[in-house]
């Protein structure tokens, strides 16, 4: 029984942890603020002892509510280190993921978030909300 769960959420974290970090990294600006986002949501969900019926959203949701908490708390540190890739994505080179990241820092934090979920992950707003 606890096998299955711990395998659903393995499975989970894997099939989501690039998005999930794109996200976090997307909102925090800071690789390690990032990554603890994530762990930290997947460390929960473990404790949490079930998964979800909606995992996918349920993830981001959590990453979003972790980075949230991390404002509030005033430890996020900004840095420009986002790296975008979209799997299956043809063309650009470095040139172009660095203009492009360029032009994500210039948005608004809410504007770079709906973009990062639209186009990246293929989620809205109101599927994590």
């Amino acid at each position: 029984m606890k096998t299955d769960f711990f395998d659903q959420v393995r499975r989970s974290y894997e099939e989501n942890r690039q998005g999930l970090f794109t996200y976090a990294l997307a909102l925090t600006r800071s690789r390690a603020a990032a990554e603890d986002a994530v762990h930290g949501v997947i460390c929960r969900l473990l404790n949490r002892g079930k998964v979800p019926g909606e995992v996918r959203p349920y993830l981001f949701r959590a990453v979003r509510n972790a980075v949230v908490d991390g404002w509030r708390r005033g430890s996020s540190r900004e840095e420009p280190l986002f790296n975008i890739h979209r799997q299956g994505a043809g063309g650009g080179g470095p040139e172009q993921a660095l203009q492009l990241q360029q032009c994500l820092f210039r948005l608004e934090r809410d504007q770079r978030e709906v973009i990062v979920l639209k186009i990246y992950q293929g989620l809205t707003l109101s599927l994590i909300h």
